[in-house]
C-alpha cells in the first residue's frame, strides 16, 4: 500500500468554497443593508423632532408675542437679539427678548421674559438646542391701514445634521405703531 502525499487542493474544492463563502458574505451584506434602512426609519422621527416642531413652536412664540408686543429695535438690520416693548410706551424695557447664547452642544436660542415694573428677566426658555451658529434676527415690516403687516426672519438656524442653515420667516399682523415703520 502506498500513501500519496497531498499537496494542495483540487480545483474544484475550491470553486466550491469560494462560492459558499460568497453566499456568505452576500447573506452578511443583506443583513447590514436591511438593518441600516430600519435604523433610518427608526432615526427620522427623531430627527424629525429636532428640526420640525421646535421651529414651529418658535414660529407661535414669536407670533403670541408680536400680537401684543412691538420690536424695540429699528426694521431691515440683522440682529443677534430681538427686543420687543409694549407699543407706544416711553419705557424702554423689553418685555420679550429672543436671543441665542452658546450652550455645552452648540447654541442656543433662548426666549426671556422681563417684568415690567422692575425691568428685570423673570424667565427663560430654551426654543432651539444644538445649533451649529448663532442665529440673527431681521425685521421687514410696512404699515398700512389700521393693522401692520411684518415678517420676522430668523436666519443662519443651522444644526450639525445639517448641511446648510434655514431661514424661519415668520408673518405678524400687529397694531401700527411707530416702531413699525417701512
Amino acid at each position: 500500500m502506498r500513501f500519496r502525499l497531498q499537496s494542495g487542493a483540487v480545483m474544484v474544492e475550491l470553486l466550491i468554497a469560494m462560492a459558499v463563502t460568497s453566499l456568505v458574505l452576500l447573506g452578511l451584506s443583506s443583513v447590514v443593508f436591511v438593518g441600516s434602512n430600519a435604523y433610518q426609519a427608526w432615526a427620522a422621527p427623531i430627527q424629525y423632532a429636532q428640526t420640525g416642531p421646535p421651529l414651529g413652536v418658535l414660529a407661535a412664540a414669536l407670533q403670541g408675542d408680536v400680537h401684543r408686543l412691538v420690536p424695540c429695535q429699528p426694521s431691515g438690520n440683522p440682529s443677534s437679539t430681538l427686543d420687543l416693548c409694549f407699543p407706544n410706551l416711553q419705557s424702554s424695557c423689553r418685555l420679550v427678548r429672543y436671543s441665542s447664547s452658546a450652550g455645552g452642544s452648540g447654541f442656543e436660542l433662548l426666549r426671556s421674559t422681563w417684568s415690567p415694573a422692575a425691568c428685570t428677566p423673570t424667565s427663560q426658555q430654551t426654543m432651539l438646542r444644538n445649533l451649529s451658529a448663532s442665529p440673527t434676527f431681521t425685521l421687514h415690516s410696512c404699515s398700512s391701514g389700521a393693522t401692520s403687516g411684518a415678517v420676522i426672519a430668523i436666519s443662519g438656524i443651522q444644526y450639525p445634521t445639517t448641511p446648510t442653515g434655514r431661514q424661519l420667516n415668520v408673518f405678524v399682523v400687529a397694531p401700527v405703531t411707530s416702531k413699525w415703520d417701512c
